[in-house]
């Protein structure tokens, strides 16, 4: 089981569960909301994988939204275009406690159905790919400016940036996180 978490200066949360840990501890969902909803952040999102039944057909991607349509028609086509998942599109769910619960809009990622195989050789062959979708259109959505970074390291001599450009990175965990210092 694994649980992880993102933040990106503050305007995002992100946290992404195994669903069956979800189901085992329902209290969980709770502590999930309550944290988003103790953060300053302009957005929340959930990643999960989702499940239906065994095929070997492919399944797809979908987005879940409760009042924020466009974002999620944004991430649920650049996730499909990526690796080359079926796009099953925005889809609005308001009876889902994490999307109804948190104060700030919210949107729900269904990455692909790991039942079907089809699906999860898509996942495992193109993960870095569906990162890279996700993190590009919610920081185009925050507002945030793509440079390209291969390592990170510190530079010999300071250099002044601009205050108002921003800088990603993917550090040796796979998590995406903004450069310190830049504001």
């Amino acid at each position: 089981m694994y649980h992880f978490r993102l933040r990106i200066l503050k305007k995002i949360s992100l946290i992404a569960v195994k669903k069956n840990w979800m189901n085992i501890n329902r209290n969980f969902l709770y502590t999930i909301v309550d944290y988003h909803n103790g953060k300053k952040r302009e957005l929340d999102v959930s990643v999960h994988l989702n499940a239906s039944k065994k095929t070997d057909k492919p399944v797809g991607v979908e987005c879940l939204y409760y009042d924020a349509k466009a974002l999620s028609v944004k991430v649920s086509a650049a996730i499909s275009e990526a690796p080359g998942l079926k796009d099953r599109g925005a889809k609005e769910r308001k009876d889902l406690y994490f999307l109804n619960a948190t104060s700030e809009p919210a949107i729900l990622i269904e990455v692909c159905f790991v039942d079907s195989k089809a699906d999860a050789k898509i996942y495992n062959d193109k993960f870095e790919e569906i990162c890279q979708a996700i993190a590009s259109v919610i920081a185009n959505e925050l507002g945030y400016k793509k440079k390209e970074i291969t390592t990170v390291s510190k530079p010999s001599k300071p250099v002044s940036k601009p205050s108002n450009t921003e800088e990603y990175y993917k550090n040796g965990t796979g998590l995406y996180r903004i450069k310190k210092g830049i504001r």
